[in-house]
């Protein structure tokens, strides 16, 4: 809220780490590569979102709006967000098995087999699996309460045996990326593991000799 009002016109947000500024809705600005104002500050939206988080993004950053119409400027400094990077270790007994990186063509399906042990067992009962996006998103699932997954990801293989195969039909651009595992087993262990060493790769490539898609302008509407 700005001015005692939630929308906007013609307006833009910066996120900033003292005077740098590491994410904007202005595309006209410099930023870091991992860090993305995904929030319409239009809406009085100003969501952060930042992507393969390294112990150099460790910091404190606030938001700051602006909107010309009225000449509006300020900056959060007084509710700042304060981002720390926990270290990760590998837990013995937990292990997977995948190709690490997948390449498949733009509107294909592809199948990518999977295994994995967890405290150093095989076999499950009542467990779920999840692969999510190196944003954490769910984007496939074998407990069908969750949402927001991808339609055309779909996780085929049953977690009680071990198997997280994971099978891409339709395959898309936005679809390029980083995935992990994740697994949860029933109500008596309560084993729950994030196979993030192990993130697979998935490259979408086009029907085209060079393997690039081809570049379309984009047009982007405030309102």
């Amino acid at each position: 809220m700005a001015d005692g009002r939630e929308k906007f016109v013609n307006s833009k947000g910066y996120w900033k780490k003292g005077s740098e500024i590491v994410a904007s809705t202005d595309m006209s600005i410099g930023t870091k590569k991992n860090f993305h104002a995904i929030g319409n500050p239009n809406d009085g939206d100003c969501t952060l979102k930042i992507s393969n988080v390294g112990r150099e993004d460790i910091g404190t950053y606030y938001f700051r709006f602006e909107e010309s119409k009225n000449s509006i400027q300020y900056n959060y400094s007084d509710t700042p967000v304060k981002v720390e990077v926990t270290e990760m270790t590998r837990v013995p007994g937990y292990s997977i098995q995948v190709n690490q990186t997948v390449t498949v063509q733009k509107g294909l399906c592809v199948t990518i087999p999977c295994t994995f042990t967890a405290d150093h067992t095989k076999s499950f009962n009542i467990s779920r699996g999840y692969w999510k996006s190196i944003c954490r998103e769910y984007v496939a699932s074998s407990d069908k309460s969750i949402n927001g997954t991808k339609p055309h990801f779909q996780l085929t293989g049953n977690p009680n045996n071990g198997d997280c195969t994971l099978m891409i039909t339709g395959a898309k651009e936005q679809d390029s990326g980083k995935y992990y595992f994740r697994f949860e087993d029933g109500k008596v262990n309560r084993r729950k593991y994030s196979y993030i060493f192990n993130m697979i790769t998935i490259n979408v490539t086009c029907r085209f000799a060079s393997h690039k898609c081809p570049q379309f302008p984009l047009k982007v509407f405030l309102y």
